[in-house]
Parts: structure tokens; C-alpha cells; sequence
């Protein structure tokens, strides 16, 4: 079915901001024929630094396996025969779902999402195939060197109770082994409901059709009791260097990183975004440029902003793949890069590409029902207006250069970086990452 939706400069005179029951509800029209399609959260407020962010995402898993009314073989019927369907996720302290379906269909299809969310089957052999399936993930992740050197940079630098945090895949794989379905059970009675719930619409809507389904389908749905338990600042402490041998792996993973004193709606955002983008976003970035291109050190070396939220901070960090007999020159040429690009900045000429090249990014993510329903969702979980659609791209065009270098100076600190090595060490090197 297509999903191509209408194009529009104004975005946030369109959307249609409702609230219906728990529910804040927003919807927009496109010109797409016959398609709607939407997404939605609700908070769940696990407590991070315990096996409750794990629980989330066990229970999350399990929501699509069926429900106390149909298994999920009828379930799957239902969304099969009407060329619907559903997803479910957790992020951090969120469930969030999506969904797609026909006009007419969409008060089925909500009725099933809203009968997952709300009274799922949970029983005691999906769980164990789930686990299973979980299981083999975290068996995998201690095979990759990217994830473990991902996770081991993440716990320098939160502490445990902080969203970011990613506790070990072994300390993972024991918390998931002690898990029990009535542990599922008791987190999706208290940790479940109605709580800070968004549901966005995009497509040729039947706004009346759909107003009524969320009335009746959640209009109902009590919030949790669970209240928010995380840390939101960062750990204070020295760079390190942390190194995990893989010794049959032909490569080292490089992660280097720092915390940022950042939250989503600090007015340096963007110009760090652009300078982040400058620096190692995409293929024409200066690191590439370099360390791959001109030095042919790696296939592939990329920077980025990570784990930033209107809630809480999050981190810079940069990533290389290098080969174990290049390791120190191919650090070495990345560190330069970085420290270079930090000292001088960067061009006019550079900063007006890569400004062309987030705008038109963010306006191809605009083109399809599932981006603008993705875009609007997650403006509202931020607390953004419907209109920052419409007043992102301005906000790109208009930083200059004297923002970029203000927001390099104060939040880019290369002596400040964290370093780990995940793959092929020299020899005598220790495994200290965890």
C-alpha cells in the first residue's frame, strides 16, 4: 500500500490536538488514499538499575503473543486478513507502539492494539520462548565487539540507575535466567496504564471514526501507580582506556566518548548537532574524509550525538573499525582529526552543506504517513509544539558559524574522552571492560 503523504509547509495548522479520555490525540490529514498510519507511547517508569528496564522489554515482547480474549493465532488472522499491522517496543522508559491499515479498518486494528496493551495473555510458554529468543540475543552480543564496546563505554560514563546505562551482557544474561512469568505478570499490573499516553494519526482519516475507537477502546484505561526512579546526571570522573580481547576477531572496535551537559531543548542543540555532523555524520564528514579516504585506515569511522533527551543528558561519542596491526596509527589519525577540527572549526562552506543535508534529510523522513506520524509523536513525547514540523529547518538554516564554535567550545572536550578497544589487543593487554 503506498504511504506517500502530502507535502506542506505548515504542518502544525494542519494537525488536529485533542484530548480524548487519558489520551492526547493528535491527527493530520494527508492527500494518501485509503492508508492511515500511527504511533503512540505511554510511560511505564521502570526503575533502571534493576532488572525492571529488562522486564519492560520481556512484557513488551510478549504484548503481540495474544491476549485474554484471542490467542495470538487469531490475532494474527485478524491483522493478516485486513493487511494491518502492529508493532510494540520499549525506549528507555516508554512502551511505544505503531500501526497501519486500511480507512476502515482502523477501529479493528486499534481494538486489538488497545486489548494487547491492556490485557495481554502473558502466559507461561510464550514466555519461555521469548526468553529463549532473548537469550540468544545476549549470546550473540558477547560475540560483537561494537556492542560490547558500545556498553562498556556507556558504563563509564552513567551511573547505574541512569537510562543510558547498559548493564553487562553477562550480569544481563543472569538476570534474565532468574526472571519468572508471575514477574511479568506483577510488572504489566503496576507498570501499565494510561500514563503521560499519545496516539498519533496521519493519513486520510475518518477523524470522527477515530476519535470514537480511542474513546471507547482507551478512554477506560487507568494510569499506573508507578512513580519515575532513574538518575539523570552523569558520573564525574577521569577518562580511561579500556581494553576487551577478542582474539579470533580480525578487527578492533575503537569507541571514544564524553558526557554532555546537554538536555534536548538547550538552544545549543542544533549548532552541536551541526557540528557533530561536520566533524563524522555522514560520508563527507571530515573524519571519513581522512582516516578512511585519504589514509585508508578503516572502512568506516563515524561520530554522533547519543542518548540526549528533554529528560536527561546523554554523551558524544565516535566509533572506528580498525585493523589489530594499524590499531595506534588508526587512533592516532582519529584523535588528530578531532583535535584539528576542534582547535579551528569548521568552514563557512562546510557548515552551509551540511545544513543543506540535515534539512533535506529531515524533510524525506516527512514523505511518508509513517515519518510525519514518527516526527509528531516523538515532537509530543519531547514536549515540542505540533509546529516544530513546520520551524526545525529555519532553526537549521539559521545557525551560523559563530554558534557552532561556541557549542564545539563548550561541550567537545577531546582530553575528556573516554577510550575502548574491543577486539585483536596487542599482546600483554588485560580485559578490563566488563
Amino acid at each position: 500500500m503506498s504511504t506517500n503523504s502530502q507535502a506542506s509547509t505548515r504542518y502544525g495548522d494542519r494537525v488536529i490536538d485533542l484530548q480524548v479520555g487519558p489520551c492526547r490525540l493528535l491527527l493530520l490529514k494527508t492527500s494518501v488514499q485509503s492508508v492511515v498510519s500511527w504511533e503512540g507511547s505511554f510511560i511505564a517508569h521502570p526503575n533502571f538499575g534493576s532488572d525492571e528496564e529488562l522486564l519492560l522489554r520481556m512484557t513488551t515482547a510478549l504484548l503481540d503473543k495474544g491476549t485474554q480474549h484471542r490467542d495470538r493465532f487469531v490475532l494474527a488472522d485478524v491483522l493478516e486478513n485486513k493487511g494491518a499491522h502492529l508493532s510494540f517496543s520499549a525506549h528507555g522508559p516508554f512502551v511505544e507502539f505503531s500501526g497501519q491499515a486500511l480507512r476502515d479498518d482502523v477501529p479493528d486494528v486499534v481494538a486489538v492494539m488497545a486489548e494487547q496493551l491492556q490485557a495481554p495473555r502473558l502466559e507461561a510458554d510464550e514466555f519461555e520462548k521469548t526468553r529463549a529468543r532473548m537469550m540468544a540475543g545476549f549470546q550473540r552480543a558477547l560475540d560483537d565487539t561494537g556492542i560490547q564496546a558500545g556498553g562498556a563505554l556507556r558504563r563509564e560514563l552513567y551511573p547505574e540507575a541512569h537510562p543510558n546505562y547498559s548493564t553487562s551482557t553477562p550480569a544481563s544474561i543472569k538476570s534474565l535466567e532468574s526472571l519468572e512469568p508471575e514477574s511479568v505478570r506483577t510488572f504489566h499490573n503496576s507498570h501499565f496504564g494510561s500514563n503521560e499516553l499519545i496516539l498519533v494519526f496521519v493519513g486520510d482519516l475518518d477523524v470522527d471514526q477515530i476519535v470514537q475507537a480511542v474513546q471507547l477502546h482507551f478512554g477506560g484505561w487507568e494510569p499506573h501507580l508507578a512513580q519515575a526512579s532513574y538518575a539523570s546526571g552523569l558520573k564525574m570522573q577521569p577518562p580511561s582506556t579500556l581494553e576487551i580481547p577478542f582474539p579470533d576477531k580480525a578487527n578492533v572496535d575503537v569507541l571514544f566518548g564524553h558526557g554532555l551537559s546537554m538536555m534536548r531543548q538547550d538552544d545549543l542543540f542544533v549548532p552541536l548537532y551541526l557540528a557533530n555532523h561536520i566533524l563524522g555524520g555522514n560520508f563527507s564528514a571530515r573524519l571519513m574524509a581522512t582516516v578512511r579516504d585519504e589514509l585508508g585506515l578503516t572502512y568506516g569511522i563515524r561520530s554522533g550525538l547519543a542518548g540526549i533527551r528533554t529528560w536527561h543528558p546523554g554523551h558524544w561519542q565516535i566509533k572506528v573499525t580498525l585493523s589489530h596491526d594499524r590499531l595506534q596509527e588508526g587512533v592516532d589519525a582519529t584523535l588528530e582529526v578531532v583535535n584539528t577540527y576542534i582547535t579551528e572549526g569548521p568552514s563557512d562552506t562546510e557548515l552551509e552543506n551540511h545544513k543543506t543535508t540535515v534539512s533535506g534529510s529531515f524533510q524525506v523522513g516527512l514523505a511518508t504517513t509513517e515519518g510525519l506520524a514518527g516526527a509528531l509523536h516523538h515532537n509530543a513525547q519531547r514536549g515540542f509544539p505540533t509546529s516544530y514540523l513546520d520551524t526545525y529547518v529555519p532553526e537549521v538554516q539559521a545557525v551560523t558559524l559563530l554558534q557552532v564554535r561556541e557549542a564545539i567550545n563548550k561541550h567537545f572536550n577531546p582530553e575528556g574522552l573516554h577510550q575502548v578497544r574491543a577486539g585483536v589487543l596487542p599482546s600483554g593487554s588485560q580485559h578490563r571492560g566488563g
